[in-house]
């Protein structure tokens, strides 16, 4: 058995659980294009945070992203 810990790359873990549940939640009919679109927005809120720790990085934009989904759908469900 392997530790995660001796193998995977620091914050890899974080990013994927991130990436998986904005997945999920969104149910894009597109993943190709959702992944490009969520991940190219991750890297520049990384860029202008660059003194957070990657965990948090990816942790933080999660929250953010979530908020803005969350919005969205009230919004359309309010039409």
């Amino acid at each position: 058995w392997v530790s995660s810990k001796s193998w995977c790359p620091y914050g890899l873990k974080s990013l994927m659980e991130c990436i998986s549940r904005a997945t999920f939640l969104s149910q894009p009919t597109d993943i190709t294009e959702f992944l490009h679109q969520y991940l190219s927005e991750l890297i520049s809120f990384r860029s202008s945070h660059p003194e957070i720790d990657p965990k948090v990085a990816s942790f933080d934009y999660q929250d953010l992203w979530g908020t803005l989904l969350f919005k969205y759908i009230r919004y359309s469900l309010l039409k």
